[in-house]
C-alpha cells in the first residue's frame, strides 16, 4: 500500500520539507544500512530526518494513528515488512570538531584492500561492502566511523549526497541494478573527488575518490555527462585546454613578454611544464617559477604553445578512451625533448603524470617527474638559492596541502620544507592538514560543474580553518586551489592573502624593489 499524500505532507509540516525525502535515488541509498550498506532491505516509502525528540515523538504518534511501521536508519529492514514504510533518521552526521578527534586515532588498524590498477579498481568497487572491517575498526576505536564529505553540508547532510552515498550509487551502476539518471549524474558529479570523506579512516587504500571516478565513467559511456563537459574532448584536441578561451586574444605563451628574455624551447635535461590553468589564468606563477629556476642557474626548456594538456579533465569527467589518446599523444611529445626530468607547478598535472596516466591510462612517462615544491626544496639543499635576509619581510603563513599534491600523492613535507627554510616566514598549520587537510573545492570538476558550490567549500576553508590563525596569508602549490581560494577571499572580502609557493619563494629571494612583476 503506498503513502498518503497526506501523510507526506504531515511529516513535512514536523520536520520541514527539506527533511522529509521521498526521491528514488534518495530511498534506494537509505535501504542500505550499516556502514557502507552491510544489510540490504526494501527502500522505504519516506525517509524522516531529525534530532528533535519531540519531532520524533509527533512523528511517531502519525505513524501510529496511520498503522505505518517505522524503521530507525542502521535497523536491519526484514525482507517481508510490509508497506508503507518511515525511515526515520536520527543519526546527526560527522561534524569538523569530530573530525579533528578522530584524525587523531588514524594509524590504529591498517587493512590492505586489493585497489591499484584498472581492472582491480572495476572489481573493487563491485564488492565494496567492507562492513565487517569496519566493524571491527569501530570495536577497536570505541566509537563510530568519523568520515567527513566536503560537499554533504551544503545539502542538508542528506545521505545521497555522502560519499557513502555516492559509493553506493556508484557500486550499483556497476552492477547494472540502477539505471543512471539526472540526479545520480549531478549527485556523482558534485564532489570534489579529494578524498577527504575517509582522509582520517583506519582501512588502508580505501580510494572512495577513484571508485567515484571510475563511476562517472560508467555514466560517460551511457551518454550521462553533464552539459558543460559535453564539448571537453574536442576542447582538449583541438586548443590543447579544457578551458573556453578566446585564443584570438589570448595565446598560451602570452605572457612571456613579460620576461626579459624568454626560455629555451629545446636542448635542456629540465623540462617546466607550464599546465593550462597556469598559462591561461595565473600566468604569474609561470613568471615566479621561471625566474626561481634562472635564480638557480637551472638550464631548462619550455614547449610553449605546443605544450597541451594534461588531461586530467578528461579523467575527472569521465572521458577515459579521450584520456588515453591524449596521454599518448603528450608522452610521445615528451620523448621527443629528451629532457630528463619534468618540472611542474601544476598539482593537477602532477597528479595526473604520476598516478592516472600508469594507473588508469597504463602510459609511462619517458622522464622524471617533479613537483616544483620538490625541485625547489632539493635547489635549496644544493644550496643554489640563498634568502635576502635582510630585505624586511616578515610574515606569518599557513599551508593548504592541494589533495592532488597532499592525498593522492603524498607529498606533504617539500612544500613545508621550503617554506621553514625561508627567514622571517613563520609557519603556522592548520588544525587539519597533510592527510586530513580540507579541500578547496574547486577540485573533481567542481569549479566548473557547480561554482557556487566550489566557492562556499572555499569559503567554509578560509572562515573555519585560516582565518582563526591570524596568518597573512594562506600558501598553496596548486593553480586550482590558488583560482577558488583567491577568489573566494575577494568575493567575499575576507582579510587573508592567498600566494602559490613560488610567489613567496620568489619575493623572498630578491629585494622588494626588484619586485616588478
Amino acid at each position: 500500500m503506498p503513502l498518503e499524500a497526506s501523510v507526506v505532507e504531515k511529516l513535512k509540516d514536523i520536520v520541514g520539507s527539506e527533511n522529509v525525502l521521498t526521491d528514488e535515488e534518495d530511498l534506494f541509498v537509505y535501504s542500505f544500512q550499516g556502514p557502507f550498506g552491510a544489510q540490504f532491505g526494501p527502500s522505504p516509502d519516506v525517509v524522516v530526518r531529525t534530532w528533535s525528540d519531540e519531532e520524533i515523538k509527533r512523528v511517531m504518534r502519525l505513524a501510529e494513528n496511520k498503522n505505518i511501521r517505522v524503521i530507525l536508519r542502521n535497523e536491519a529492514i526484514p525482507s517481508n515488512i510490509g508497506h508503507p514504510i518511515i525511515m526515520l533518521d536520527t543519526i546527526k552526521p560527522s561534524d569538523l570538531p569530530s573530525l579533528k578527534t578522530s584524525s587523531s586515532r588514524k594509524e590504529l588498524i591498517a587493512y590492505k584492500l586489493p585497489m591499484s590498477e584498472l581492472l582491480g579498481l572495476r572489481q573493487h568497487l563491485k564488492s565494496l561492502v567492507i562492513h565487517q572491517k569496519c566493524r571491527e575498526c569501530q570495536l577497536a576505536s570505541g566509537s563510530a566511523c568519523h568520515g567527513y564529505c566536503e560537499v554533504a553540508p551544503f545539502f542538508n547532510w542528506i545521505e545521497t549526497w555522502s560519499s557513502k552515498g555516492r559509493i553506493i550509487l556508484a557500486r550499483e551502476l556497476t552492477k547494472g541494478r540502477i539505471e543512471p539518471t539526472e540526479k545520480i549524474q549531478n549527485i556523482l558529479f558534485s564532489c570534489t573527488l579529494c578524498g577527504h570523506c575517509y582522509g582520517a579512516c583506519t582501512l588502508d587504500h580505501l580510494n572512495t575518490y577513484k571508485a567515484i571516478a571510475y563511476a562517472r565513467h560508467e555514466l560517460a559511456k551511457k551518454g550521462y555527462v553533464p552539459r558543460i563537459f559535453t564539448e571537453l574532448p574536442e576542447r582538449i584536441s583541438k586548443q590543447g585546454a579544457p578551458l573556453m578561451i578566446d585564443l584570438a586574444r589570448r595565446t598560451r605563451t602570452w605572457w612571456l613578454s613579460r620576461l626579459g628574455e624568454k626560455p629555451k624551447l629545446e636542448n635542456a635535461e629540465v623540462l617546466y611544464w607550464v599546465g593550462c590553468v597556469t598559462a591561461y589564468r595565473h600566468y604569474n606563477i609561470a613568471v615566479s617559477t621561471i625566474n626561481i629556476l634562472r635564480e638557480a642557474n637551472v638550464d631548462f626548456m619550455m614547449l610553449g604553445d605546443k605544450e597541451g594538456c594534461c588531461g586530467l579533465e578528461l579523467y575527472t569527467s569521465g572521458f577515459w578512451d579521450e584520456g588515453k589518446k591524449n596521454a599518448l599523444k603528450v608522452t610521445e611529445k615528451l620523448k621527443q625533448t629528451r629532457a630528463k626530468t619534468l618540472v611542474t607547478s601544476c598539482a593537477g598535472c602532477y597528479y595526473t603524470f604520476k598516478e592516472i596516466y600508469p594507473e588508469i591510462f597504463g602510459v609511462e612517462l619517458p622522464m622524471e617527474v617533479l613537483h616544483i615544491s620538490q625541485f625547489i626544496e632539493f635547489l635549496i639543499e644544493e644550496d643554489r638559492l640563498k634568502f635576502d635576509e635582510s630585505n624586511g619581510l616578515n610574515y606569518k603563513v599557513t599551508y593548504h596541502d592541494p589533495c592532488h599534491l597532499g592525498r593522492h600523492c603524498s607529498v606533504y613535507e617539500p612544500p613545508r620544507n621550503v617554506l621553514k627554510a625561508i627567514p622571517n616566514l613563520q609557519l603556522t598549520e592548520m588544525s587539519l592538514n597533510r592527510n586530513n587537510a580540507r579541500c578547496c573545492g574547486g577540485g573533481g570538476g567542481l569549479w566548473t560543474y557547480n561554482n557556487e558550490l566550489a566557492r562556499n567549500i572555499a569559503y567554509s576553508l578560509l572562515v573555519d580553518e585560516v582565518l582563526p590563525l591570524n596568518v597573512e596569508a594562506v600558501v598553496t602549490t596548486c593553480p586550482m586551489c590558488y583560482t577558488n581560494l583567491k577568489y573566494t577571499a575577494r568575493l567575499r572580502k575576507l582579510p587573508i592573502n592567498v600566494y602559490d609557493i613560488t610567489e613567496i619563494v620568489r619575493k623572498f629571494l630578491e629585494k622588494p624593489q626588484k619586485d616588478k612583476d
